[in-house]
C-alpha cells in the first residue's frame, strides 16, 4: 500500500532563514575539503557507510560534501534531512526507516541506495536559523543510544559553529564594503551641498566647512578651521554662545540642538544677513560633535516684509465695511478678513490669520463653506448663495457672494467671500412658508383636511387635503355646500344637519361621519370635528373644523370582527374536535357553519384528499351544503357524506384545486367553462372561490365557497388563511387519531400475542429444564460418586471412561443453564443487586476460578495490576457481584479455550473515561493471542448460537455466552467492545459505571431481603444435640433418591431418611425431627412448596431448616420459591455433589460451635 509521507513544515522564521543563506553565500560553491575531512571522522565514529553535509535552500537539499552516495541536490519536500530543521533542533533518529511514515516511501529507502537508518542534525546560525543538516545514514537498522545522539549533536555544533565563523566574516567584509560607500557619498554631498554645513566640537571649534558655509560668510577655509564658531555671529550671541554651548552638554536640554529656528550671522565683511539654522549632535567614540546646517533667507524675509505692507494697507481698505469679508488659500488658510467677519468669530483678527477656517466655523457652515469654494477653485467664477450658518449660538441667515483671488499673473491663488446678514428677513419669509407647508404636510400624510362654512353666504372654503378627500379638483379653495353635500351619501345628510342645528342650539362641538365616492367610485369614510365661532353680539360668523379620512381605520375595525369571528368559530370547533370521537363529521359541519358565516357565502364544503389509482387525487367530502332541491339530490347527499363517493375528476372545479395545488378564484361562473357538471335543478351559482389544504408540502384537503355576495378575490384568500391552515391541521389530526387508533388495536393484538408466545416459551423451557435435569442428576450425581469413590475406587481405564461422562454431562449441563440465562434476561427476569464494589477483588476471584483451567490448557494468566505500587486506591464500581464475576469468568475462560498453546491472557486496567450519557466509568481490557477472528466475521460475534465456524472443531461451546456476556454487562449499565486482528489475538474491554469517592458517587444499593449466597450458618436452627446430623429427603424419583443415599453413604456423620412423597415426607419430619430437609418441589399429591408450607405451620418443625431442589432452573421458578419465604435455599438439578457436601460440612461445622445453629 501507498503512503504519502507528511510533508515537513517550514520553519515559522523562513524568510529570515533565506536571507541568511544569501548572507552566507555558500550555496553554489564545490564540494568544501573542510567538511569531507570533518565527514570522515563522523564515519568513522559511527561506523556508518554514509555521510553527507547539506544546505537547504528555497526548494532543494543543496550536498556540500558527501561520502558513501553520488548524490548533489535533493527536493526539499522529499528530503529526510528537512524534518530535522524544526525547533528545538534536536537530532532526527529513525532506526528503522521502512517503519517511519517520514521515510518508508523515500526514494532513498525505497530505491537503490536502501537506506534502513538515519540520523541527521541541524546546522544552526545566529541560534535561530537552520540552514543545514549533518546527517549519517546505513543500509541496516540500527539503534542510536542517547551518547551516540550527544556527540553526533556536538560535531553539528562544530560545523555549526564554522558556518556561523564564515557568515560573521561575510558580514564584516560587506560592513566595511558599505562604510566605504557612505564616506563617499558624504564627502560628496557635503562638497556639492546648497545649503552651507559647519561642524563643530564640545568647545564650538570649527573642525569642518564646506564651499557653500565659505561662501555665505565670505571666509577662506583657513580663516575658520579652529576658531569658534561664534565669529559668525553677531553680539549678543556671539557672547552667549560657549554658554549655551556648557549648558546643553551639561543639561542636555535643548534651545536650537535638534529643533532648528531663524537666526541672525555676521559676514566677514560686517554685514548681517537671516538665515535658517538646524543643528545635529553626532557622538563618536563616546564625544560629542555639532553640525549645522544654513541656510540664506534674506530673499524670503524681505518678501515677507513687502507682503505684510500689503497687507496692512488692504487691511485698511476692508475693515472700513459693515460686510462680513474674508480671503483664504488654497490650503483654507484665513489670509485676509476684516473686523466683521472676526466679530462673527468671536476672535481678534490676529488669532485668525494663518489658521484654517476648520477651526473656527460649526460644522454645517463648514460643510457649505468647502462646497461653495470648490466651485469657485473649480469654475474660476463668482458664484453668490443664501446660507444658514449657526454662529455662536444663534442661527443666522446670510447672502454670501464668492470669487477668485488671483495674483499679479492672473493665477487663482485664493477665494474672496463677501457676506450680508438677511436672517430676520429670511425668517420671516421662512415662517410663512414653513406654515403653509405643515398644513399641506399633515393633511397628506395624516388623510385630512380642514373647512370653514359661512353661514350667511353658505359657501364653504377648504384645503387643498380636504379637496383630495371629496374628489374635488387640486386647485379647489371655495364651493358651494350644496355641490360638497351631492357628493355625501344620501343617508349620511341627515346627521350632518343635525349635527350643526345641535351646536347652535345646544353648544356641542361637531361630530359627524359621513362617506363620499372616490375618483374609482367606492365610497370613502370620513369623520368631521369642529366649532362655531362667534362674534361679541354672540351671532355665528362661521363654522370651522377639520375632516379626517378613516377608511383604513374602518375596513381594519371590519377585518378585525371579521376575524375575531373567524377566529372564535375555530377556536369553537377545535375544542369540538378535541373532545369528538374520531370520525364525526359533526366537528366538519361546525367549521363549514363557521365558515359560510364569517364570509357571508351561501354554498360550500370542505374536503379530504385522498390518493386513489396510479395516484390520482380525490376528495372525500366531511362536511357540506345540503341544496336539497330534489328526492335524489338528498340520496346524493348521503352517499357523499357516507363517504361512498369520491370526487376525482380533474377538469371540474374541484379537480383544479387539487391538480394546480392553487386557489381557483372565478368571479364570474357563469361564464367560466368548468362550470358544468351539476345536476338537472342544481342552483345557479355566480362565483366559486376553492382553496387547496397543506400540510408543509402536502396537499391534504380542499374547500370551496360560493355565491359570496361580496364576490370573491385573492384578498379572501389571505384573510382566510388561519381558517385554512387549522382546517389542514384538523385533517392531520384526524388522520394521526385513526392511525393511533389503529396502532394501539394492532399494538393490544401485537402484546397479547407476545405474552402468549413468552408464556408458551417459559412453559417449554420450564418443562425443558425439569426433563433434561431430571436423569443429568442421577447422570452427574453418580459419575461424580463413582470417580469420588474410596471404597470401590475405579481402574484407570474406567476413570477415563467415567471422566468423559461427566465432562458431556457438565457440557450439557452449561448449555441448558446458558440457554436459561438468556431467557431470563430476554423476558426481563433478571435481577441484580447493584451495590460498591471493588473490580480488582473481583478480578482476583475469577482469575483464580479459571486459573486451574489454564494451566491444564498451558496458558500464562498474566494480571499487570498484581504490579500496581503500594497504597494504589482501589477501582470502585457499582455492579452485581456475581453477574459481574459471571462476566469477567466468560471473557476469562474464552480468552484461555481459543488461545494458541503456549499463549497468554493479559489483563490491565484502563484510564477511566466518560460515557455518552457522561458517567464515568472504569474499565478493563483482556487481550489473549490466539488466532484472532476475521474481519468478515466479527460483526456475528454477539449472535446467539454463533460460534464463527467453530462448530465443527473440538473447542464445546453453546455460542451464546458472550452474548449473555454483553447482556449481562448491559444491564449493569456497562459497556464491551472488542478488537480483534487475524493471527494475533483479541482483546475485550469491560467497563462499569464508576463510584469515585472524591466526587460523592453513589450505588443504588438493594440487595435481596434474601441473600442467596448467605451462609446457612446464620439462619436459625433446631438445637442439634449429637455430631451426627439427620437429613430427612423428599423426592418422588428413585434413581435421585439412590443418588442422595449414594452421597452419604461414605460419611458417618449423616443419617439419611427418604420419603417419596410429600405426606411421608411430613409425617417423618414430625416423628424423626431431622437437621435437615432436601425437598424436591415438583412432588405428585402435594407440593414441595404446600409440604414446606405446612412444616412452617407447625411448631415442631418450623424451625427445621429447609432446601428446595429443582430440575426447573427458570427464573419464575426460583422467583416463586425465593418469594414464598418457606425455603432457607435453593439448589438446582443435576446435584453438584461438590456443593451439597459443603452444605453438609457446613452444617456440621454449626451444629460444633453451637447448640443452637450452625
Amino acid at each position: 500500500m501507498n503512503h504519502t509521507p507528511p510533508k515537513p513544515l517550514l520553519p515559522s522564521n523562513e524568510t529570515e532563514r533565506l536571507r541568511v543563506m544569501r548572507e552566507l553565500d555558500f550555496l553554489n560553491e564545490k564540494s568544501n575539503d573542510f567538511f569531507l575531512r570533518k565527514l570522515k571522522i563522523i564515519r568513522r565514529v559511527f561506523g556508518v557507510p554514509i555521510a553527507l553535509i547539506a544546505l537547504t535552500d528555497a526548494h532543494h537539499q543543496r550536498i556540500k560534501a558527501v561520502l558513501g552516495l553520488n548524490i548533489e541536490l535533493i527536493d526539499r519536500e522529499l528530503a529526510l534531512c528537512s524534518y530535522a530543521q524544526t525547533p528545538p533542533y534536536d537530532p532526527l533518529v529513525i532506526p528503522d526507516t521502512r517503519l517511519d511514515p517520514r521515510s518508508r516511501d523515500s526514494e532513498m529507502v525505497t530505491g537503490a541506495y536502501g537506506v534502513r537508518f538515519y540520523a541527521g542534525a541541524a546546522l544552526v546560525l545566529d541560534e535561530q536559523f537552520a540552514v543545514g543538516t549533518v546527517c549519517i545514514m546505513d543500509t541496516e537498522p540500527r539503534s542510536f543510544s542517547a551518547d551516540e545522539q550527544n556527540l553526533f549533536q556536538d560535531f553539528a555544533l562544530n560545523l555549526s559553529e564554522v558556518l556561523q565563523a564564515r557568515l560573521d566574516a561575510e558580514r564584516s567584509a560587506e560592513l566595511q564594503r558599505q562604510n566605504a560607500r557612505v564616506g563617499l557619498e558624504l564627502n560628496t554631498v557635503l562638497q556639492t551641498a546648497a545649503i552651507g554645513i559647519i561642524r563643530i566640537d564640545e568647545r564650538g571649534l570649527i573642525e569642518a566647512v564646506n564651499p557653500k558655509a565659505r561662501a555665505l560668510f565670505g571666509y577662506s577655509e583657513q580663516e575658520m578651521l579652529g576658531h569658534n564658531v561664534s565669529m559668525l555671529m553677531p553680539e549678543p550671541w556671539r557672547s552667549a554662545h560657549d554658554g549655551y554651548l556648557m549648558r546643553f552638554l551639561a543639561t542636555r536640554d535643548p534651545k536650537v540642538i535638534g529643533i532648528g529656528r531663524r537666526v541672525e550671522g555676521e559676514r566677514k565683511d560686517g554685514s548681517r544677513f537671516p538665515f535658517n539654522l538646524a543643528v545635529s549632535e553626532l557622538r563618536v567614540d563616546g564625544v560629542s560633535q555639532f553640525v549645522g546646517f544654513v541656510s540664506d533667507i534674506s530673499d524670503q524675509v524681505e518678501a515677507e516684509q513687502a507682503l505684510e505692507r500689503e497687507r496692512a494697507l488692504l487691511r485698511s481698505v476692508i475693515d472700513s465695511s459693515t460686510n462680513p469679508i474674508a480671503a483664504v488659500n488654497a490650503a483654507n488658510e484665513f489670509i485676509l478678513l476684516n473686523t466683521s467677519f472676526a466679530r462673527l468669530l468671536g476672535k481678534p483678527v490676529e488669532a485668525v490669520l494663518g489658521l484654517r477656517s476648520e477651526l473656527f466655523l460649526p460644522p454645517q457652515a463648514l460643510k457649505i463653506n468647502r462646497e461653495t469654494n470648490a466651485r469657485v477653485w473649480a469654475s474660476g467664477s463668482s458664484i453668490s448663495t443664501r446660507t444658514p450658518i449657526e454662529i455662536a449660538g444663534q442661527k443666522r441667515v446670510f447672502e454670501t457672494n464668492k470669487s477668485p483671488l488671483r495674483d499679479e499673473q492672473g493665477k487663482q491663488i485664493g477665494v474672496v467671500t463677501v457676506a450680508q446678514d438677511v436672517s430676520e428677513l429670511d425668517r420671516i419669509t421662512s415662517d410663512l412658508l414653513a406654515m403653509q407647508q405643515l398644513r399641506d404636510m399633515s393633511e397628506r400624510h395624516g388623510q385630512s383636511g380642514s373647512w370653514a362654512l359661512d353661514p350667511l353666504s353658505d359657501r364653504v372654503k377648504i384645503s387643498a387635503g380636504l379637496a383630495r378627500l371629496l374628489g374635488l379638483a387640486p386647485e379647489t379653495t371655495e364651493a358651494e355646500r350644496r355641490v360638497i353635500f351631492e357628493r355625501i351619501h344620501s343617508e349620511d345628510r341627515a346627521a350632518i344637519e343635525a349635527a350643526f342645528t345641535q351646536e347652535l342650539f345646544e353648544g356641542q362641538s361637531i361630530r359627524f361621519a359621513y362617506r363620499v365616492r372616490d375618483a374609482n367610485g367606492d365610497w370613502r369614510h370620513l369623520r368631521a370635528r369642529g366649532n362655531a365661532i362667534f362674534d361679541d353680539s354672540g351671532q355665528v360668523t362661521q363654522f370651522v373644523g377639520i375632516t379626517q379620512d378613516v377608511t383604513e381605520e374602518v375596513r381594519a375595525q371590519e377585518k378585525m370582527d371579521a376575524q375575531q369571528q373567524l377566529l372564535g368559530g375555530l377556536n369553537k370547533a377545535v375544542q369540538s374536535f378535541l373532545t369528538a370521537v374520531a370520525g364525526d363529521k359533526s366537528v366538519w359541519s361546525e367549521l363549514l357553519g363557521e365558515l359560510l358565516a364569517v364570509t357571508d357565502a351561501e354554498f360550500g364544503f370542505i374536503g379530504e384528499v385522498l390518493h386513489g389509482i396510479e395516484s390520482t387525487p380525490c376528495l372525500k367530502i366531511h362536511a357540506i351544503t345540503n341544496l336539497s332541491w330534489s328526492g335524489e339530490s338528498d340520496a346524493l347527499f348521503e352517499r357523499v357524506m357516507a363517504g361512498d363517493m369520491m370526487f376525482c375528476n380533474p377538469d371540474n372545479l374541484i379537480g383544479e384545486v387539487m391538480k394546480s395545488r392553487a386557489p381557483v378564484i372565478v368571479p364570474e361562473l357563469a361564464t367560466d367553462s368548468r362550470r358544468g357538471g351539476f345536476p338537472p335543478g342544481h342552483p345557479q351559482l355566480s362565483n366559486y372561490l376553492g382553496i387547496p389544504l397543506f400540510r408543509g408540502e402536502d396537499l391534504v384537503g380542499v374547500l370551496a365557497i360560493a355565491n359570496r355576495q361580496k364576490g370573491v378575490s385573492s384578498e379572501l384568500v389571505d384573510f382566510l388563511t388561519p381558517f385554512t391552515s387549522s382546517c389542514a391541521i384538523l385533517i392531520v389530526s384526524l388522520r394521526q387519531q385513526l392511525e393511533r387508533i389503529k396502532f394501539e388495536q394492532d399494538l393490544i393484538e401485537s402484546r397479547k400475542a407476545a405474552d402468549r408466545a413468552n408464556k408458551a416459551k417459559s412453559m417449554f423451557l420450564s418443562s425443558m429444564s425439569h426433563e433434561l435435569r431430571t436423569p443429568l442428576n442421577a447422570i452427574l450425581g453418580f459419575t461424580q460418586l463413582m470417580a469420588a469413590s474410596r471404597r470401590e475406587p475405579l481402574t484407570e481405564k474406567q476413570s477415563g471412561f467415567v471422566d468423559h461422562i461427566l465432562k458431556a454431562g457438565q457440557h450439557l449441563l452449561t448449555l441448558i443453564n446458558d440457554v436459561l440465562n438468556l431467557a431470563k434476561i430476554e423476558a426481563g427476569e433478571m435481577s441484580l443487586s447493584p451495590e460498591t464494589l471493588d473490580l480488582d477483588a473481583i478480578l482476583a476471584d475469577a482469575l483464580n476460578m479459571v486459573a486451574d483451567n489454564a494451566v491444564s490448557t498451558g496458558i500464562a494468566l498474566i494480571n499487570e495490576l498484581d504490579s500496581a505500587p503500594d497504597g494504589t486506591k482501589p477501582l470502585l464500581i457499582c455492579a452485581d457481584l456475581t453477574r459481574s464475576r459471571q462476566v469477567l469468568i466468560n471473557v476469562l475462560t474464552n480468552a484461555i479455550k481459543y488461545n494458541r498453546v503456549g499463549g497468554s491472557v493479559r489483563v490491565r486496567h484502563l484510564p477511566g473515561r466518560q460515557n455518552d450519557a457522561g458517567a464515568w466509568m472504569h474499565g478493563l481490557a483482556i487481550e489473549d493471542t490466539g488466532m484472532g477472528i476475521p474481519a468478515a466475521q466479527q460483526h456475528r460475534l454477539f449472535r446467539p448460537f454463533e460460534r464463527l465456524g467453530q462448530e465443527a472443531g473440538t473447542i464445546e461451546g453453546t455460542g451464546i455466552g458472550l452474548l449473555i456476556t454483553r447482556q449481562l454487562i448491559e444491564l449493569m449499565k456497562g459497556e464491551i467492545r472488542f478488537e480483534s486482528e487475524e493471527g494475533k489475538g483479541t482483546t475485550f474491554f469491560l467497563w462499569w459505571p464508576a463510584v469515585r469517592e472524591d466526587q460523592n458517587d453513589t450505588c443504588g444499593e438493594q440487595p435481596d431481603a434474601k441473600n442467596a449466597d448467605e451462609p446457612l450458618a446464620s439462619k436459625p436452627k433446631a438445637s442439634i444435640q449429637s455430631t451426627k446430623i439427620t437429613v430427612l429427603y423428599i423426592e418422588d424419583n428413585p434413581s435421585n433418591s439412590a443418588l442422595m443415599q449414594s452421597i452419604v453413604d461414605d460419611r458417618e456423620d449423616i443419617r439419611l431418611i427418604l420419603a417419596p412423597d410429600g405426606e411421608q415426607g411430613l409425617e417423618l419430619a414430625l416423628t424423626g425431627q431431622p437437621d435437615l430437609i432436601l425437598m424436591d418441589i415438583n412432588l405428585p399429591g402435594m407440593s414441595g412448596q404446600q409440604v414446606a408450607a405446612k412444616l412452617k405451620q407447625w411448631v415442631d418443625t418450623a424451625s427445621i431448616l429447609i432446601v428446595a431442589l429443582s430440575a426447573d432452573a427458570t427464573a419464575p421458578m426460583q422467583q416463586s420459591v425465593k418469594q414464598s419465604g418457606l425455603f432457607d435455599r435453593y439448589l438446582s438439578k443435576p446435584i453438584d455433589v461438590m456443593q451439597l457436601t459443603r452444605l453438609f460440612d457446613e452444617l456440621i461445622a454449626g451444629r460444633s460451635a453451637d447448640d443452637h445453629g450452625f
